[in-house]
């Protein structure tokens, strides 16, 4: 590999050294824009190839700007650099500093402890070598990359910034520069850097800049113009494999799936065995909710690579929605015998358990998982409100709520929860406060909507409930919950033609749904559309036969048509199937008394009367048929 990058160098000094250092000092510090680190095509090994990063702008820590003479006085220390044989080059470069302190060994000390993460050395030894030989420009690039190591971001930025200033053509500088104005979300100075980057290299530096400049555009929402440098990257470097993942995924972003899964594809064609390229057709299959296909490109993924921990999280995410309890719960578990401090994964063994029913097994986790973070995970203490809250314990689970609260008030599932319980307990006007603010915090969220819709209605705010459930219909406009309860509304104040809307609306969309066939028969009663009723109400019962309130609509409406032998033949089977409900008894005598059997009628009114010796309407009927 270190090889294979001798003809990149553009000051052709330092072709020897650059063959040394290239391998050691190009490191990527990421941006998560995806899914996977930046690579070339030609890389070591596939768990290489899977890091748990998105798509990135990546800096670089080349050096093409240390003196010839470094390569003669220590090629034998650049040797054992070049072998990754830290502690001996330590030692020996230790040696050379007692003989005589020059900034040359200073420097390549730094080096060896920024290799070794040791980056607080690095940089007081970087200093050490600007108090020997001061505006050494080497230090000042290489303590910039210590600095960025550190995230210690402005004292990397003056740094490159003083590289660039005694090398005005210094590739790395400018680019490093350029990401770190990336991670402060400067993105418009990035831009800037980036274009003045790339008119500094050619080849497959230049892909790389163009590269981390589609980042910079994507994060400035110029779609064109990143997918415009995206496809200059690829024409630089055809093998360029991170660009081509970025314009899938916006491929998946836009719908345009087809095309993506093409681009993986031709990854999957160059290289067989790409873990991050199942991973990436994963996530497409996911975003097209095809379940099936996202557990199997993710299976993919892990054969190529069973320590890819990203796949196996997602996979087990999959497999949660799948319901496939046991082999979701082998994923987390794997990661945490790796990984024992994985709190995530905790997280999701509990909601494992809590999707088996075993609920003090969920509670144990989720505390697991909370302990782990030192208390700061909101959604598992809003989960355990939620075991909390089924097993009767209220107060418990509203203290999680307002714990949850406190680490994050714009948590919307908390407020609607709370409000949840508030509604449960009556306590009406608690649960419109909560249930507001998690419409406050989360516009969109439907349910919340339709619990406060539910909650104006119990008050009697008739306004603000119809609000409510049109702010569902606004997200979702066929969803039914939200029709039906608005269209219910509109039947409470006789509003019967926006409730037939409504209704016919439901029946169109979700035609075996009785409940909304019901209740537009009902409303075409009180329009007085006879026929229509009794076609839809019909209609009703043909979809359930046990609909009982159906056909009791249909009873009254063939009494209001005064066609009492149908209604009788119809009550007399409801009466049979009821015959401890008196309304039903007392419409069956009203139909027998008006095709002249009074002895029948006065038989079943008794009958009633025995149920419920005061009922009003049954004396007042049998007071009547006396006459």
């Amino acid at each position: 590999m270190v090889r294979s990058l001798w003809q990149e160098s553009f000051i052709p000094v330092m072709i020897v050294f650059l063959a040394i250092f290239v391998g050691l000092f190009y490191v990527q510090y990421e941006v998560n824009l995806e899914a996977e680190q930046e690579i070339v095509i030609k890389i070591p090994s596939t768990s290489q190839q899977a890091a748990d990063v998105e798509d990135q702008a990546s800096s670089m820590e080349d050096s093409l700007d240390i003196s010839a003479s470094i390569q003669s006085a220590y090629s034998d220390i650049l040797a054992l650099m070049d072998a990754h044989q830290w502690q001996a080059a330590e030692q020996t470069l230790q040696k050379e500093l007692a003989k005589k302190e020059t900034s040359e060994v200073w420097l390549l000390l730094g080096i060896v402890a920024t290799k070794q993460g040791k980056y607080e050395q690095a940089i007081a030894r970087f200093n050490q070598a600007e108090a020997v030989k001061p505006r050494a420009s080497s230090v000042y690039f290489y303590r910039g990359v210590a600095y960025a190591k550190q995230d210690m971001f402005a004292e990397a930025k003056a740094d490159y910034l003083k590289q660039i200033k005694l090398v005005p053509f210094h590739f790395e500088a400018h680019f490093n520069l350029g990401v770190l104005q990336y991670k402060q979300k400067q993105y418009k100075e990035a831009v800037s850097t980036f274009e003045k980057t790339i008119k500094l290299a050619g080849g497959k530096r230049k892909a790389k800049t163009y590269y981390n400049l589609a980042q910079v555009y994507l994060k400035l929402d110029k779609t064109r113009q990143a997918t415009k440098a995206l496809h200059k990257a690829i024409r630089l470097y055809p093998d360029y494999i991170a660009p081509r993942f970025s314009l899938a995924r916006l491929d998946v972003k836009a719908g345009n799936f087809a095309q993506a899964f093409e681009t993986y594809r031709l990854v999957l064609r160059l290289i067989p065995d790409y873990a991050p390229a199942y991973f990436r057709m994963a996530k497409a299959y996911s975003a097209q909710k095809n379940r099936k296909q996202a557990i199997a490109m993710y299976r993919k993924a892990i054969q190529f690579d069973p320590a890819y921990q990203k796949a196996r999280y997602n996979l087990g995410l999959q497999l949660i929605k799948k319901r496939d309890w046991d082999a979701a719960a082998a994923q987390f578990s794997w990661i945490i015998e790796r990984e024992p401090k994985h709190a995530a994964s905790y997280f999701n063994l509990a909601r494992i358990y809590k999707g088996k029913g075993e609920l003090e097994q969920a509670l144990k986790y989720y505390q697991k998982a909370l302990d782990l973070r030192q208390g700061n995970y909101p959604a598992a203490l809003v989960n355990m409100g939620a075991i909390y809250a089924s097993q009767g314990a209220y107060d418990k689970a509203i203290q999680v709520y307002q714990d949850a609260l406190v680490l994050r008030p714009e948590y919307s599932k908390a407020w609607y929860r709370i409000g949840l319980i508030r509604q449960m307990e009556n306590k009406f006007e608690e649960a419109m406060k909560a249930l507001q603010q998690a419409v406050k915090f989360k516009p969109d969220y439907t349910l919340a909507w339709l619990s406060l819709g539910e909650v104006h209605a119990q008050l009697k705010q008739w306004d603000k409930a119809v609000k409510a459930y049109q702010q569902v219909l606004k997200v979702i406009p066929d969803d039914k919950t939200a029709q039906l309860a608005l269209a219910d509304l509109y039947v409470q104040q006789q509003q019967w033609q926006q409730a037939k809307v409504l209704y016919m609306a439901v029946t169109k969309a979700h035609p075996t749904l009785v409940v909304a066939w019901q209740k537009l028969g009902a409303v075409y009663m009180h329009l007085g559309q006879a026929q229509q009723a009794e076609n839809t109400l019909k209609h009703a019962i043909d979809l359930d036969e046990q609909d009982i309130e159906s056909q009791i609509l249909l009873a009254k409406l063939l009494q209001q048509q005064s066609r009492h032998r149908e209604a009788i033949n119809l009550l007399k089977m409801l009466v049979e199937q009821q015959p401890a409900n008196v309304s039903l008894r007392l419409m069956y005598a009203q139909s027998l008394a008006a095709i002249g059997d009074k002895s029948m009628a006065a038989s079943e009114l008794e009958k009633g009367l025995r149920l419920e010796s005061r009922n009003k309407s049954l004396l007042q009927a049998k007071e009547a048929l006396n006459q």
